[in-house]
């Protein structure tokens, strides 16, 4: 299951950010041992305990998506995984697979590169919508949210989350950060 991976690169320096970088390692392939990890995961009520323990690289995450979408949706699955995997895909990576690592490059200040890898899973869990037909997580509205507020892009967070909560009514909760934003935007404003 391990295809390339088009890598978040710093603009300045051309800085990959990549596993080694994250300090992490991955698999080539489904090993028999990864697959037990996968069948775990499946069969868990939490499967993130499973997935996301330290030593689980990021393609066994990826290959539990896949089947688990076989489990999900069966023979429309099967007819087309190209078609659902291809949708949420993001550099070689199922979608989901980069909300960790987004979180690193935010606390490590490459706010920029995070930002941009956000706004490509926000499209990706947007595809998906069409195959699950869910709402895409408001997380990755939220994490776009406290980047454009770090970058001091205040009118860009005014827009996003407006523009979110008109689309998804159910994430109103977002609007919490909108007094804030208005306020820091007056600020900065001569």
């Amino acid at each position: 299951m391990a295809r390339d991976i088009d890598w978040p690169q710093e603009e300045a320096t051309g800085e990959v950010f990549d596993l080694d970088w994250y300090d992490t390692g991955t698999a080539k392939s489904v090993t028999a041992a990864e697959q037990q990890v996968i069948d775990r995961a499946l069969k868990a009520a939490d499967p993130g305990v499973v997935l996301y323990a330290q030593s689980v690289p990021a393609s066994v995450r990826t290959e539990y998506h896949r089947q688990y979408f076989v489990r999900s949706f069966g023979t429309q699955f099967l007819h087309q995984p190209p078609a659902i995997l291809a949708a949420g895909d993001v550099r070689g990576i199922f979608y989901l697979e980069w909300s960790e690592f987004i979180d690193h490059m935010k606390r490590t200040n490459h706010l920029e590169e995070a930002l941009a890898l956000t706004y490509e899973c926000i499209d990706a869990a947007e595809r998906i919508e069409r195959f699950d037909h869910m709402e895409p997580g408001p997380g990755w509205y939220e994490k776009a949210a406290i980047i454009l507020r770090k970058l001091n892009d205040y009118e860009a967070e005014i827009r996003l989350i407006e523009d979110v909560v008109r689309r998804y009514p159910n994430f109103s909760h977002l609007e919490q950060r909108l007094p804030t934003a208005r306020r820091l935007l007056e600020k900065q404003l001569p």
